[in-house]
């Protein structure tokens, strides 16, 4: 299958595995962060392929902890838009590619590792 047609449409693809694989067998081994394919042929040959599992949504937003330890430690002496200010200028951006608003700054961080909330930090300013 190393030479196709790039050309070739998905519907033609799919097709034509339907021709060679009999059947897939997936396992998911979680403690590992990977899963197993076992793919059985209609010739009877089995081959076994391993790939990393996906990440499931909330992991693929959650905030990094080095994050949520910097914010902590802005929150002492900084309001909302200096902390949105200091992350967007290291770098830090959210889930998409747009600058950090001083909301985003902190936008579901309360209940991630913050040593104290948002508002408990801006109350002692």
């Amino acid at each position: 299958m190393g030479n196709y047609d790039p050309d070739t449409p998905n519907r033609e693809r799919k097709r034509l595995l339907a021709h060679i694989i009999e059947d897939v067998t997936l396992i998911n081994l979680p403690a590992e962060g990977t899963t197993k394919l076992h793919v059985r042929f209609k010739g009877g040959k089995i081959q076994t392929l391993t790939t990393m599992s996906p990440k499931s949504s909330a992991q693929q937003v959650k905030t990094q902890p080095g994050i949520v330890e910097l914010v902590d430690k802005l929150l002492d002496d900084h309001i909302y838009s200096e902390i949105a200010e200091v992350l967007n200028q290291q770098g830090y951006r959210p889930g998409e590619a747009a600058p950090r608003s001083p909301r985003r700054a902190l936008h579901g961080l309360a209940g991630g590792g913050l040593s104290r909330s948002p508002v408990q930090a801006a109350l002692t300013l």
